[in-house]
C-alpha cells in the first residue's frame, strides 16, 4: 500500500472507487466479468451459481415475475429463520 502513515488509511473509514485505487487498496475497478475477460481472454466461460427458486416462486413467477419472486424469497427466508427461533 502506498504510504499508509501519510494517508492514515487504518482509521475505520472506507474509500470507494478512484480514491481506493489511488491509495493502493484495490488492484482495479470493474465487475467480475470484465476482470475475468481481461485476465483470461474473451473466450472464458463464466458459470453463475444462484439460489434456486422455491416451489411457490416457480409457480407464480410467470405472471408478476420480479415482485412475486422478491415476496416469496422474503417469505421463505422468514420461514427458515423461524425454524431457529430468530
Amino acid at each position: 500500500m502506498k504510504d499508509p502513515e501519510k494517508n492514515n488509511i487504518f482509521t475505520g473509514e472506507f474509500w470507494s472507487g478512484e480514491t481506493s485505487l489511488k491509495l493502493g487498496l484495490i488492484d482495479g475497478i470493474g465487475n467480475a466479468d470484465q476482470v475475468l475477460k481481461e485476465k483470461f481472454g474473451k473466450d472464458v466461460v463464466i458459470k453463475r451459481f444462484e439460489k434456486p427458486k422455491g416451489f411457490l416462486a416457480k409457480k407464480l413467477s410467470s405472471s408478476i415475475e420480479h415482485q412475486v419472486d422478491r415476496f416469496v424469497d422474503v417469505l421463505e427466508d422468514r420461514a427458515m429463520w423461524q425454524k431457529f427461533g430468530l
